[in-house]
């Protein structure tokens, strides 16, 4: 299921008698106005990487690469008018899917077989990373370095703790994440669970729905009177602004 949102926009009384006034051409092109401010309003939330309520979004684990830049697009995000509503969405469902991740905040679940088909199988005899060097730190790895004496400990293995630095330099990362697992009893992981916060972006806020239709009515007004007078046509048609 993709990310639509349906926006008529929060008239007062008074408003919404001059919109249902209007002719259904007329109040198409009000809610094709109303849709456009949306998108507009929804990628300028991407670019400052708000909520929708104003908040910051929260930011990647790694990077700090803009999100959803490319989606919220004009080429990308549309939108469909008529005489009663609008919507907003996407007409690839790949890219309503991902928003709709984002908006609601909707995780995922990886497989091993799924993340060897995005990210292509790794090369467990390469060089142990700098994330799995601090892990076995943290863990308390340590490493086998000689025997005590004769009756010194009972005759104990001497071990010590090695850098992150040893770790990336002498150890795969096959053997890096054997022994994290060891150290920390964990099974291979077949599937594991990628949870995302949500980042609201598309759609008004309750300010913005107070003051956006009510706007959008007085601008028709005003390019009304305007053709109006162009066209030196006279005064009393119905979408006029009343005084």
């Amino acid at each position: 299921m993709s990310l639509t949102v349906s926006v008529s926009g929060d008239l007062a009384l008074r408003d919404q008698l001059k919109l249902l006034r209007l002719p259904p051409a007329k109040r198409k092109r009000y809610h094709r106005l109303l849709g456009k401010e949306v998108a507009k309003l929804s990628r300028r939330r991407v670019k400052a990487q708000q909520n929708i309520d104003g908040t910051p979004w929260k930011q990647r684990k790694k990077g700090r690469k803009k999100m959803l830049a490319k989606i919220t697009r004009p080429k990308h995000l549309k939108v469909y008018a008529g005489s009663e509503s609008v919507k907003v969405t996407w007409s690839n469902r790949l890219m309503g899917q991902i928003a709709r991740q984002q908006q609601e905040g909707i995780g995922e679940t990886m497989t091993a077989k799924r993340a060897a088909r995005v990210k292509g199988k790794p090369d467990y005899q390469s060089d142990a990373t700098a994330s799995q060097a601090k892990a076995l730190v943290k863990a308390g790895f340590k490493i086998y370095a000689g025997k005590y004496k004769s009756g010194a400990k009972g005759g104990q293995s001497k071990t010590r703790r090695v850098s992150q630095r040893w770790i990336r330099e002498n150890m795969t990362l096959g053997q890096a994440g054997l022994v994290l697992r060891l150290l920390r009893d964990e099974p291979s992981k077949q599937s594991w669970d990628i949870p995302l916060p949500p980042r609201s972006f598309l759609g008004l806020s309750a300010a913005e729905r107070g003051s956006v239709g009510q706007e959008l009515l007085g601008k028709m007004a005003d390019d009304a009177v305007s053709k109006r007078i162009a066209n030196r046509e006279p005064r009393g048609s119905i979408d006029e602004r009343s005084s």
